[in-house]
């Protein structure tokens, strides 16, 4: 799956230290999460496009999105920027 993200928040997380929250919205207009945590192994995958949405003043488009339900993303996803 393709989207555009949104936005992404910072938030505390109740296990200590933080975690990030990603909303997408795919081509169709639909929205779409993930949580992403720094102490992850899969925050590799994640780590370069946070911080390009972060320094982009643009859009950040991803693909290889998949999802585990309606709306939530599988954090295990092999996303890369388009």
């Amino acid at each position: 799956m393709k989207a555009k993200i949104i936005k992404i928040q910072e938030k505390a997380s109740r296990y200590g230290k933080y975690f990030y929250y990603i909303f997408f919205k795919d081509e169709s207009g639909k929205s779409s999460r993930t949580c992403i945590y720094p102490q992850y192994r899969n925050y590799a995958r994640w780590q370069g496009i946070i911080e390009r949405f972060f320094k982009s003043e643009g859009e950040v488009w991803v693909e290889g999105l998949n999802l585990k339900g309606e709306r939530l993303v599988d954090a295990d996803s092999l996303v890369g920027i388009i």
